[in-house]
């Protein structure tokens, strides 16, 4: 009843706030999964993945209500403020990682013509995604750089050590300084 009114009041509104459009969503994955399995009408590969986002936008939705309670409210309070303060962040380090993910596009093409093996492994079987999360993984600290020792080995070497230093450390650093700036803020008001 109250999810009407509120409609209601402001149409426009209600499809523009986050956790309304959340419900709906999650309301349409739901029903459509349960509908889907009912009728069978589609392969079980789809309907795992389509259940699998449904799932998750159920454990989004509980860490909504579990906003009714203080201790979990502050903690999500910050989670929240948190991802709105790294945002310009995020997009600086998507594009470091995608600079990164070109340098090894163009070494690799280098090293087809060569016959070579491949620089970086294959994930999804595209190249420009497979180089992003190539150099996704290195800046987490994935170190399986077996092929780098052939063709361009140097210069794969020089670009994996400035990712390494840029993404692991500098980046990473300037993340938990974000974070900390954030939890100190919100902590302040929470008092």
């Amino acid at each position: 009843m109250l999810e009407i009114i509120q409609f209601k009041d402001d149409p426009s509104g209600y499809f523009t706030d986050f956790w309304n459009l959340l419900d709906l969503v999650s309301l349409l994955s739901c029903g459509s999964f349960i509908a889907l399995e009912f009728f069978g009408s589609v392969g079980p590969s789809f309907l795992n993945i389509l259940g699998s986002f449904a799932v998750v936008l159920l454990w989004i939705k509980l860490f909504y209500w579990l906003r009714l309670f203080k201790d979990f409210s502050a903690f999500i309070r910050i989670i929240s403020e948190i991802v709105k303060d790294i945002r310009v962040f995020s997009v600086m380090l998507a594009l470091c990682l995608a600079a990164f993910a070109n340098v090894i596009i163009v070494l690799n093409n280098n090293r087809e013509i060569n016959d070579q093996t491949p620089i970086f492994d294959s994930y999804v079987g595209w190249g420009p995604i497979d180089a992003l999360i190539h150099a996704y993984l290195t800046g987490l600290g994935d170190f399986n750089k077996d092929n780098y020792s052939e063709g361009n080995a140097v210069t794969v070497w020089i670009f994996f050590l400035s990712a390494t230093v840029l993404v692991q450390l500098v980046f990473m650093n300037m993340l938990i300084a974000i974070m900390g700036e954030s939890f100190g803020r919100i902590t302040a008001i929470q008092e």
